[in-house]
């Protein structure tokens, strides 16, 4: 309750031989367990989109946990997730919670919000 009012930025750099040069500080941000429900503050989140795209991340990985244990207002919560921006997209996948409650609809809730959510499947980078 105390650290999620808190955000922090750490910076890992990963070399990757044989990547190839058009991907030289190609940059990603990752966020989880926002657990936007029951606990919704749109200060903060608004606060910690507007982090993130200070970065100019190059891709955004979002893994859950979106919601904790209820579902129904889903599509709101998330709605702020719609300004995050990169080149390479948003991309998310749903946590345990997010499964436990309703995969279906916080999928869809993403979705609607321009994410792409991956369920067993990935994506190339080129």
């Amino acid at each position: 309750m105390i650290e999620r009012h808190r955000p922090v930025v750490e910076r890992i750099r990963i070399p990757l031989r044989g990547l190839g040069s058009a991907f030289d500080g190609f940059r990603i941000v990752q966020i989880s367990d926002l657990h936007l429900e029951p606990n919704f503050d749109s200060p903060l989140l608004l606060k910690t989109v507007g982090m993130i795209n200070e970065l100019k991340p190059d891709l955004i990985a979002m893994t859950g946990d979106f919601i904790t244990s209820h579902a129904g207002r889903v599509a709101e919560l998330t709605a702020p997730l719609a300004d995050l921006k990169a080149r390479a997209g948003v991309v998310a996948s749903l946590g345990n919670h997010d499964v436990w409650t309703s995969a279906s609809k916080v999928a869809a809730a993403l979705k609607q919000h321009g994410i792409r959510v991956l369920q067993n499947a990935g994506f190339a980078l080129t």
